[in-house]
């Protein structure tokens, strides 16, 4: 995989993600600016930097043409997917209901519960907060296939949780919603 960029030469995927991380980081402020607060500049970085990441591995300059034509849509695109699975409710005006021990445990239960890979990336994301990226590379993954693995495992997460919280009086709506359907374990914490 070779680019000519500017009249060097690129000569690794590794190359390529160094010389357009600032495209990246760029289109990460640019979508930081039309988001809410509770969005972070982390979460959307990694997802950039994952694209990025699969884009320079992909890439082929007889068939693609300019790298950065081909790298920009696949980093909006992981963009857009993280954001559609953001809570977009501004976190002072979400219903917070207290974990208690019960539901702690429940939590706790439900994601020892999750089959391999569901459970280490609810474990990776969310409960050891490591960034997408990595997480990607840890199961050797591409960015979209860690985001459907993620989606999934929320999904699961929370068919899993819905008796306990019924059982309990909680509706399922207390677990969030990106919109999606998606359930977020973020009151849950």
């Amino acid at each position: 995989m070779m680019e000519t960029v500017g009249g060097s030469s690129s000569g690794s995927t590794a190359d390529l993600v160094e010389q357009y991380e600032p495209l990246a980081h760029h289109l990460v402020a640019d979508a930081m600016r039309r988001v809410p607060p509770s969005v972070t500049t982390e979460e959307l970085t990694s997802s950039a930097l994952t694209a990025l990441g699969e884009a320079a591995r992909l890439y082929e300059p007889e068939s693609h043409g300019e790298f950065a034509g081909f790298a920009r849509p696949r980093m909006q695109a992981a963009l857009v997917r993280t954001l559609h699975l953001i809570d977009w409710t501004a976190r002072g005006s979400r219903s917070r209901v207290p974990a208690s021990p019960d539901r702690v445990h429940a939590v706790q239960a439900a994601v020892a519960a999750l089959p391999g890979d569901r459970r280490a990336v609810i474990e990776g994301y969310f409960l050891h907060e490591r960034p997408m990226h990595l997480l990607a590379a840890e199961l050797e993954l591409d960015s979209e296939d860690l985001v459907d693995l993620r989606t999934d495992a929320l999904r699961a997460l929370g068919r899993t949780l819905a008796p306990v919280l019924a059982a309990t009086g909680q509706e399922r709506s207390s677990l969030g919603s990106s919109g999606t359907g998606s359930p977020r374990i973020s009151n849950l914490r």
